[in-house]
């Protein structure tokens, strides 16, 4: 009989960490991790954190169909809220603004945006509000579909 370390029985829990690891240093995102395992992506990167796993930097899709609100929700993801800035004028900034510079501009109901983040500055609302009458005046405003 051979004498020797006792192989250690893993529980269901461990077995399905060890091949979120294995799967996940493979090289698949966590999305993908989650549905090889059938699980939540986001309880996949707690996990993995929680086990000690370095986590690589996400790889974010920059999709230019991008919507309006989406385009909006990437530059407060990417850049913060527009209140933690300072407008130009030295008053705290309130929102976001499309600089209208972006030779790849998109079009909406909404109005003119980018998909791009560093497209926008932070404007207060007087500002923010001076900057789209002026573009008005100079008859660079598309308008908006209501």
């Amino acid at each position: 009989m051979a004498v020797g370390p006792r192989p250690v029985k893993l529980t269901a829990r461990q077995e399905r960490l060890a091949e979120m690891i294995r799967l996940y240093d493979s090289g698949l995102s966590t999305t993908e991790v989650g549905r090889a395992v059938g699980v939540d992506p986001s309880w996949v990167s707690r996990s993995l954190r929680a086990a000690g796993v370095t986590m690589r930097p996400r790889k974010r899709a920059r999709n230019a169909q991008v919507s309006y609100s989406g385009a909006h929700m990437r530059v407060r993801s990417d850049r913060g809220s527009a209140t933690s800035h300072t407008c130009a004028c030295g008053r705290r900034a309130a929102q976001w603004a499309y600089t209208h510079d972006d030779p790849d501009e998109l079009t909406s109901p909404e109005g003119t945006y980018s998909a791009d983040p560093a497209r926008y500055v932070a404007l207060c609302v007087p500002c923010h509000k001076r900057a789209d009458l002026a573009r008005i005046k100079e008859g660079r405003w598309p308008g908006r579909k209501r």
